[in-house]
């Protein structure tokens, strides 16, 4: 379709169409596009207008209609698109921020169980060695179990290393911080 094609921003759309229903024309487009839809029609009754506004468009004007009012309408729509847009970037670049702080907290948290791991290998040098072993056994654990339908989780980059930092943390735990 046009749609597809030229890629508008907002269409203006008659109800009454030749060979297709401007309302039929309308589910069309929702289908393919969330392009902004400002339908004008002759149709004045509130069920026409409200059949209109249900199926998708975002406005609708009556004929015969006053052009400053259709011009002052898709210039409000033009600003709402902006708006979304600029929202839209603005929720991309938050999110990217979020899984930066995300990654960077992972990587503070890895060194700070691998120092406690350190730590508790200082204080008693078989314990550290068991954080470590049990933290490959969980790795390798993991490994073999991962491609078995009852562990899907196991596929999941995050929740295999809660899993293992999980482990560390357990061993960590009960041993004590030495005075």
């Amino acid at each position: 379709t046009a749609v597809r094609t030229f890629k508008p921003d907002i269409v203006l759309l008659d109800v009454m169409l030749p060979g297709m229903d401007g309302i039929e024309l309308l589910v069309n487009l929702r289908r393919e596009s969330n392009v902004y839809v400002i339908m004008l029609t002759a149709r004045t009754r509130d069920e026409d207008k409200l059949d209109g506004l249900d199926t998708g468009a975002d406005d609708y004007v009556t004929k015969p209609f006053d052009i400053v009012e259709v011009k002052a309408r898709v210039q409000t729509h033009i600003s709402l698109l902006l708006a979304r847009r600029s929202l839209a970037n603005q929720n991309e670049v938050l999110e990217e921020k979020v899984r930066e702080r995300t990654e960077e907290l992972n990587r503070t948290q890895n060194v700070t169980i691998a120092s406690l791991a350190s730590l508790a290998e200082t204080r008693d040098n078989e314990t550290g060695w068991h954080i470590k072993r049990a933290k490959a056994y969980v790795e390798i654990l993991i490994d073999a179990l991962k491609d078995h339908p009852n562990f899907e989780d196991l596929r999941d980059r995050e929740t295999v290393e809660l899993i293992i930092k999980s482990a560390a943390l357990h061993d960590i735990g009960k041993i004590g911080v030495p005075d």
